[in-house]
């Protein structure tokens, strides 16, 4: 007869208890990562706040665009806050309020001075009127008529000179500081009068018409009101301010490092064909969304301008 065969495998027996209690282990476990997973909140709305210069209106329709772009490229939603003025734009950033922050020249050296924790971002672009190509800052000019006989700053002590107004960087604060800190002299002294004419263009025309012997402007006025079907060549530019930094975007401390990264990046990638989720073109000049891109400096490109931007007498 054959020999019986023995079952390779011993045999083992079911443990009831012991299976009961596995089952009960793995049913409270996945109880506790479904509850894990449903307490997970959603993530904190990263908070962008801006220099406040149109109505808030106006000014939450500019931006809206952008900051659904960064929402959908980040999975992070974003609510825009508008400060009153500079100051509350500044108490705010002190207050940790704000995570994106858009500052112009003077509030981003004045935020370094005053140590509050922000980190450069990046630096807005525009596309001036009569320009092709976006930049990233602007020139100051001191200007005379070319068949003047004025060929420095100083040959204009005593004479006329025309501003734009007061809140102009290029137009007066700009220009105020190179003679407070090259001549130890300021407007009401250094000529003979002053005048604030409201814009560029009319500062080339009084100078051009010769209601004043000097004027100060900026680059792309210069150009656009020295063309033939303007003004023509007839100036001499007799001084140049240093580069005047655009806009710096910058992150408040509750922005990790890899997040800075993250939108840096993404700012960088945008210009004027870029569209959010829902088709809508990013930036809107329409809307009064003021710049076109934007580029990477460092906050040096801010530092070298700081001793006139920041200038008082």
């Amino acid at each position: 007869m054959p020999a019986t065969m023995r079952p390779c495998f011993p045999k083992h027996r079911l443990h009831l208890p012991r299976v009961l209690t596995a089952l009960a282990a793995l049913t409270m476990f996945c109880f506790g990562f479904a509850a894990s997973v449903r307490a997970q909140p959603a993530p904190r709305a990263l908070r962008f706040g801006v220099n406040p210069w149109g109505s808030e209106k106006e000014m939450r329709a500019m931006f809206k665009p952008l900051m659904a772009y960064l929402e959908q490229r980040l999975g992070v939603p974003f609510e825009i806050v508008i400060p009153t003025n500079y100051d509350d734009l500044l108490a705010r950033v002190a207050a940790g309020e704000l995570d994106l922050i858009s500052f112009n020249s003077v509030t981003f050296l004045q935020a370094r001075r005053k140590g509050l924790p922000v980190e450069y971002i990046a630096t807005m672009e525009r596309l001036y009127e009569g320009e092709t190509e976006p930049r990233d800052a602007y020139t100051g000019y001191f200007i005379v008529r070319k068949d003047s006989p004025y060929r420095s700053l100083k040959d204009l002590r005593g004479k006329t000179f025309a501003f734009v107004d007061e809140s102009s960087a290029s137009g007066y604060k700009m220009p105020r500081a190179i003679l407070g800190i090259r001549y130890n002299s300021s407007p009401g002294k250094f000529f003979k009068k002053f005048f604030f004419v409201g814009d560029h263009d009319e500062v080339m025309s009084a100078v051009y018409h010769k209601c004043v012997d000097g004027g100060a402007t900026w680059d792309n006025s210069y150009t656009l009101n020295t063309a033939k079907d303007r003004f023509g060549d007839n100036f001499r530019i007799i001084e140049k301010t240093p580069p005047i930094p655009n806009d710096a975007w910058a992150a408040g401390p509750a922005v990790t490092p890899a997040m800075r990264k993250q939108i840096r990046n993404i700012l960088l990638s945008i210009d004027s064909k870029t569209q959010t989720a829902t088709g809508d073109r990013v930036l809107q000049p329409e809307l009064g969304f003021p710049g076109s891109g934007w580029s990477l400096r460092s906050p040096q490109f801010y530092e070298d301008a700081a001793s006139l931007l920041l200038y008082e007498e």
